[in-house]
């Protein structure tokens, strides 16, 4: 990010505190906690908030698109009407997007301090707290729906969001709302006398309510108060309750997180950050055990190779990691708990290994489902297909922004014997106060990771200040050089698990480190739904196949390498072929079935899809893999595809693939939408396979209140359409109805041989709610002999 701009002198003031305060004065997190709250000593603190700044590169842009072009254009009235009007319906999570909101531009605005963020802060605050009733409540349901559904999971983000606005700003009228809060949950629920069971007042078998864990925690370090502790020893004892989670106890029996409650993957890990914030309190080794089985699980059985988890928004059987859109894999939620749990493990044990795994989901699957200019996310983020954007109030919507908040803290962070440690390499600095050497600023350049070239300067306010200084050296390295002030240091170093370069000396001012981490290229090649591809993983970038790069490849599914190893592929970075600013690279492929050599341009899963249109796929077919052209038998496999309208999304609808659909959404009204295929040479046909795409709120279906779809051919090359029938089984939806259309749903239409040069599906595309424009969708037109 850029220096900060203008601020008041209260702001300055407090930043000045929080950037330069020892850095053991007290248990982080620095601002909130009081002392002596936590029975554990983290091996590694995040920085004070504002202590860092990253200025560009991947971490760097992200960081601050996210600030400008979200977070200070997120609607504050959607954030707020579910609180100022109870009685008028909304989503039952509704409410959790105020806090998701604060608790990303808190953390945000101390690093910016931009006036223009704090002041919408002080806004949305203001009128949150002028919504918090008598008694401490802070929800959205009226009296007598209070405590059902998603009502505790509400008041938890009430907790983090205000909880970190304090932190940032100190602004004790915050603090005193959560308070509140926190005296009602205590007095609602537990097992005394007219009390609530917490897990029978929310879904997933109790884990949604039971995720306010983390916060109660958070709550007590920055009260003292033991209520709070207390009740966070409730929650836990609470699991195992009848019809409760069990969920310390089925890590323990079943050692998998599949076997925890429902699977549901968000409102688990949200329970494990708060397990393990309740261990760095109580020094309860079982809660720390029991999570490092649970992160184990999930490395070895569920992450896919982008750092995240879930399909259908739960921990799916072991290996069982689809690809494709409609499985709704990584749900963002999901990769935002999932990189908190590893910074927590990161602040507790020191282990580089979560910081490695934290960095793999960051850079791949949070930035992936980052809209790259900030304002749009998406709600789950496929390894093949497209990135469904859009700017909708979602909770993954409001979850990302927090991910990316997240990342100054952790990316230089110090440790227990008082030294610094990095993290994440990034353009960027930081100006910390070490208990023993002083102030030291540290400042980074680099373009990791496109390569591995890192330039650190050291400037300690005293020349010869002792400390030491940890570098992260990550596993996937073909080997490694470091130099202090341009001098080759002695180094064993072997390749293998990640780990952390230590560097104790004095350091005097200006002194300089040069790290050369070799990045290597990698093919990991496919296993168990994966067999017979592999993907390219350039350091730690998943590598994309992009048909926005790839103009000229008439069907991406029809690609694959040219070679089963590194050497025959020749991988070489091209830059000439950047359209949108993105890293992209070259090697060889074919398309299947031939045997002419051709450039295949990938780009990394962060950039891949960026417009929101093209098509994209992680794992790409080894050589001789690629699916045969109709290998359904399809005569329009190796067909022209087109439609009446250029919408925005443009899946292939000749490819055997469900999966990728069209659609002719552009905003416009139309009464009549059409897809086709034409070929080159006549075939014969008598059987037509029409497979719908998808519904949406506001389209994407035929109205048939005039009559069904038709079915038309051309007779001759260029000719004129002529209708042989009617798809008679498509359901009689209406214009704003789709009377239970299903998505991918089949049908067909037989009729006496006849010779063609083309198929195509004629209707009138539906509005749903927005009569403004009208739209319909198409994932596959087949056409058979037979």
């Amino acid at each position: 990010m850029k220096p900060r701009t203008a601020v008041s002198v209260l702001s300055l003031l407090l930043g000045v505190l929080l950037c330069y305060s020892p850095a053991r004065a007290q248990q982080n997190p620095m601002g909130l906690a009081l002392p002596a709250t936590a029975q554990v000593t983290d091996t590694f603190s995040p920085l004070p908030f504002g202590a860092a700044q990253l200025q560009g590169g991947m971490l760097g842009t992200r960081f601050e698109a996210s600030a400008r072009h979200r977070l200070l254009e997120v609607d504050e009235n959607d954030l707020l009407d579910c609180f100022e009007r109870r009685n008028v319906p909304h989503q039952d999570w509704q409410g959790e997007h105020v806090g998701k909101y604060l608790h990303a531009a808190a953390q945000t605005w101390a690093i910016t301090g931009d006036p223009q963020l704090r002041a919408k802060m002080d806004r949305i605050v203001a009128r949150l707290l002028k919504t918090q009733e008598a008694d401490g409540y802070l929800g959205t349901y009226k009296p007598e729906h209070r405590w059902t559904s998603w009502d505790v999971w509400v008041h938890k983000y009430d907790l983090l969001g205000l909880l970190t606005y304090y932190q940032a700003t100190s602004n004790k009228s915050a603090l005193a709302a959560c308070r509140r809060i926190g005296d009602l949950l205590c007095k609602t629920f537990g097992t005394g006398p007219g009390q609530r069971d917490i897990n029978k007042s929310g879904e997933h078998m109790g884990m949604a309510p039971d995720s306010v864990l983390e916060a109660v925690v958070l709550l007590y370090r920055a009260t003292r108060e033991p209520r709070y502790l207390a009740f966070a020893g409730y929650i836990v004892r609470n699991y195992d309750a009848p019809g409760g989670p069990a969920i310390l106890a089925s890590l323990e029996k079943y050692r998998s997180v599949r076997r925890v409650a429902n699977g549901k993957a968000y409102e688990m890990t949200s329970n494990f950050n708060g397990l393990l914030e309740l261990y760095r309190v109580t020094g309860d080794r079982r809660l720390l055990n029991d999570m490092l089985i649970g992160w184990d699980d999930i490395v070895r059985n569920r992450l896919y190779l982008t750092g995240s988890a879930s399909s259908g928004e739960v921990f799916q059987d072991d290996f069982h990691l689809p690809n494709g859109e409609r499985a709704n894999i990584c749900e963002t939620c999901v990769t935002v708990t999932w990189e908190q749990m590893n910074l927590q493990l990161l602040r507790l044990t020191g282990e580089a290994r979560f910081a490695e795994q934290a960095e793999r989901a960051i850079l791949n699957h949070l930035l992936g489902a980052q809209k790259p200019t900030g304002d749009d996310w998406a709600y789950y983020t496929p390894l093949e297909g497209h990135k469904p954007y859009d700017s909708a109030t979602t909770c993954c919507h409001s979850s990302g922004p927090r991910g990316v908040a997240l990342l100054p803290s952790f990316a230089i962070m110090t440790s227990n014997d008082g030294g610094l440690v990095v993290n994440f390499y990034n353009t960027g600095e930081a100006t910390v106060l070490l208990p023993k050497a002083g102030r030291v600023k540290i400042t980074q350049q680099t373009d990791y990771p496109l390569n591995g070239k890192v330039l650190l300067t050291l400037t300690p306010d005293k020349s010869g200040a002792k400390f030491p200084l940890r570098l992260r050296i990550p596993s996937f390295l073909t080997g490694l050089d470091y130099r202090i002030n341009g001098a080759p240091q002695p180094l064993d170093y072997k390749p293998g698990a990640p780990n952390y370069l230590l560097i104790d000396r004095a350091w005097k001012r200006g002194d300089t480190v040069t790290l050369d981490l070799q990045l290597a290229t990698r093919l990991v090649r496919g296993d168990h739904e994966n067999a017979g591809r592999a993907a390219l993983v350039r350091g730690p970038l998943v590598l994309a196949l992009d048909t926005a790069l790839n103009p000229d490849l008439p069907n991406i599914r029809r690609a694959e390498l040219a070679s089963e190893d590194l050497v025959g592929l020749k991988f070489t970075y091209a830059p000439e072929r950047a359209k949108a600013g993105e890293w992209v690279f070259q090697t060889a492929g074919r398309i299947g079935g031939t045997a002419l050599t051709i450039p295949l341009y990938l780009t990394p899963y962060a950039t891949a899809g960026q417009d929101g249109k093209s098509r994209f796929e992680v794992w790409i077919p080894l050589p001789g893999k690629a699916p045969d052209a109709g290998r359904s038998g399809s005569v329009l496999a190796n067909g022209i595809a087109s439609a009446s309208r250029q919408g925005n999304v443009e899946g292939e609808i000749n490819d055997d693939d469900p999966d990728t659909f069209r659609v002719t959404f552009n905003g416009q009204r139309a009464e009549e939408d059409w897809y086709a295929v034409t070929l080159e040479k006549p075939a014969m046909i008598r059987r037509v396979v029409f497979i719908h795409g998808k519904r949406f709120h506001d389209g994407g279906w035929f109205d048939t209140s005039e009559g069904k779809p038709r079915i038309q051919v051309q007779t001759e090359k260029g000719g004129a359409w002529k209708t042989v029938g009617l798809l008679d089984t498509y359901p009689a939806a209406t214009d704003v109805d789709p009377k239970g259309l299903r998505d991918g749903q089949r049908f067909e239409m037989t009729f006496p041989s006849i010779q063609v040069f083309g198929v195509r599906i004629v209707g009138k595309p539906a509005c749903g709610d927005n009569s403004a424009q009208c739209f319909s969708s198409c994932a596959e037109l087949q056409a058979f002999e037979r």
